[in-house]
């Protein structure tokens, strides 16, 4: 749900994604910050709120295609 959110937006914030996703803050952030380990996701951080986005457009372009074939 975090990367199919992502693709439409170009970086958002946890509180962002917080209030389209349904999980509790500490869970949420765990799920981002395995997924910025992994490499699907980049940072960039102003002040204290730290921006996600999916870190390269070849990740974005094949959640895109799963979307397409699964969600619509």
């Amino acid at each position: 749900m975090i990367l199919c959110l992502l693709i439409n937006e170009e970086e958002l914030c946890v509180t962002e994604i917080n209030k389209q996703i349904p999980l509790n803050a500490s869970p949420l952030s765990q799920h981002l910050k395995v997924m910025r380990e992994e490499g699907l996701l980049v940072t960039r951080k102003v002040s204290q709120v730290v921006y996600y986005r999916i870190a390269d457009q070849r990740i974005k372009q094949l959640i895109g295609q799963i979307k397409t074939i699964y969600c619509e």
